[in-house]
């Protein structure tokens, strides 16, 4: 098992690897548990080797914040989504 160097989840380097979710970078290969996270780390693989400067770790840290907005957008609109689709299903028993 390896850890994926982006948010940190174990992954299997088999599986990893037979995805296309593997990279290599000063002879390290890292392995990805999803495409968005080996993007994120081909974008700015020294952020996650443990050589990145002080302005590399900010522009991380704003990338990070707006995928974390992204997320809680995208988690608003599936409960909408969710809820929907329980108003429709009720209404279609409510109609047979």
């Amino acid at each position: 098992m390896a850890r994926d160097p982006v948010c940190h989840v174990q992954i299997d380097e088999h599986e990893a690897s037979s995805r296309g979710l593997s990279s290599t970078y000063q002879g390290h290969t890292a392995y990805f548990c999803s495409s968005t996270c080996k993007e994120h780390f081909e974008q700015s693989p020294q952020l996650y080797a443990g050589v990145a400067t002080a302005e590399d770790r900010g522009a991380a840290r704003e990338l990070l914040e707006m995928q974390r907005d992204r997320i809680e957008r995208l988690e608003r609109r599936l409960s909408a989504l969710e809820a929907r689709i329980e108003e429709l299903e009720e209404a279609h028993a409510g109609g047979i």
